[in-house]
């Protein structure tokens, strides 16, 4: 019998923290910031024990995890703001970064009084 060829090496798969491209370090901050911009979201979720993050070298984003095929963001709401626009919204920013799906999860909502940081401002 003669021995079987050797298998070529396996090209590495994108570990569940990484983009689309692989690349998880610079997206997961990227898309944290994107969440935060949208108007009604107070604050990202981590989970009761913080296990929803995107685990870095050193620290982790917590309220984004990242797949190879899509992005999961664990979001805050305020309780003024109509859910399906955020999460409409949450979805549009986020995808602009590269992915064709996000997976949006209003975790909490949180009353915010006008005038404190967080706090949408009155339309006129």
């Amino acid at each position: 019998m003669s021995p079987e060829p050797e298998s070529p090496t396996p090209t590495p798969t994108p570990t569940p923290s990484s983009g689309p491209d692989g690349r998880s370090e610079g997206l997961a901050d990227r898309v944290r910031d994107r969440a935060l911009s949208v108007a009604g979201v107070v604050d990202l979720a981590a989970g009761l024990a913080g296990e929803i993050a995107t685990y870095l070298p050193g620290r982790q984003v917590p309220g984004v995890r990242l797949h190879p095929d899509r992005a999961e963001v664990h979001v805050v709401v305020d309780t003024s703001t109509p859910l399906p626009v955020v999460a409409a919204e949450l979805m549009r920013v986020v995808r602009e970064l590269g992915f064709d799906r996000v997976d949006v999860h209003i975790d909490d909502l949180r009353e915010i009084a006008v005038g404190t940081p967080g706090a949408m401002e009155e339309e006129a």
